[in-house]
């Protein structure tokens, strides 16, 4: 449960709270939003592929925030919701998890 309040406590502060309205200037009542949604991060953190004990620039966080940050400068309303799965499923998530079981 530490580990998981730790994760969540540090993905957290990444989502901003926003607000979408419809364009006051054009009386538009229609709001386009476009929904972004990250799924099954297993702990890739880094662009590190454990597997294969090297550097990989496709996977981890920094390569997900370059991804919707780049999808939210295309449109002027978006909101991103994370499917879950990142907890566990690198060998990192599988250490860290044992760690916090047994912390000897």
């Amino acid at each position: 449960l530490a580990g998981a309040t730790l994760a969540i406590g540090v993905m957290a502060p990444q989502v901003m709270p926003a607000t979408a309205h419809a364009d006051e200037n054009t009386g538009e009542s229609t709001v386009n939003l476009r929904i972004i949604e990250t799924s099954d991060i297993h702990v890739n953190l880094m662009n590190y592929d454990y597997y294969q004990t090297k550097t990989d620039n496709k996977v981890g966080l920094v390569q997900t925030a370059t991804l919707v940050n780049k999808a939210r400068e295309e449109v002027k309303n978006s909101v991103l919701f994370d499917d879950g799965d990142a907890l566990q499923g690198t060998p990192l998530g599988d250490y860290v998890a044992n760690k916090i079981k047994d912390p000897k």
